[in-house]
């Protein structure tokens, strides 16, 4: 059973990171696209 937990807490914890990623390059790709516009 605490291995269960813990493989879950490691894949939230990694699906929490590539969600947080993925934001950061949505943004930056944002403000980079912003920038060629102007």
């Amino acid at each position: 059973m605490e291995n269960y937990q813990s493989l879950d807490l490691l894949f939230g914890g990694l699906a929490l990171f590539i969600v947080i990623a993925g934001l950061i390059m949505l943004f930056q790709g944002m403000a980079s696209f912003g920038d060629k516009e102007k």
